[in-house]
């Protein structure tokens, strides 16, 4: 009896340390899940400012065409008064020779 007596309490000893030990690793488990909330939640924020930056991106690709569109829009009308001095020049000049061989 006393022998039984004695197995009893070692096994209740074991089945509360078995027991300590399994609210340790729901301790552990909950705080590995609340990590990993914690990363997922990063993760999305990284995900959004990744998404953020596309966009940005994207914009301003946008208004590097834009301002490409308009120097070549620019370019086109500085031809056009280069051909327009040009032009003033010849009459200019047609006109100043038309002046030296008439005087």
């Amino acid at each position: 009896m006393r022998k039984a007596t004695i197995e009893l309490r070692i096994a209740t000893i074991e089945l509360r340390k078995a027991a300590i030990e399994l609210r340790i690793a729901t301790i552990e488990l909950r705080k590995a899940t609340i990590e990993l909330r914690i990363a997922t939640i990063e993760l999305r924020k990284a995900a959004i400012e990744l998404r953020i930056a596309t966009i940005e991106l994207r914009i301003a690709a946008i208004e590097l065409r834009i301002a490409a569109i308009e120097l070549r829009i620019a370019a086109i009308e500085l031809r056009k008064a280069a051909i327009e001095l040009r032009k003033a020049a010849t009459r200019f000049v047609f006109v100043w020779c038309d002046r030296l061989i008439i005087a």
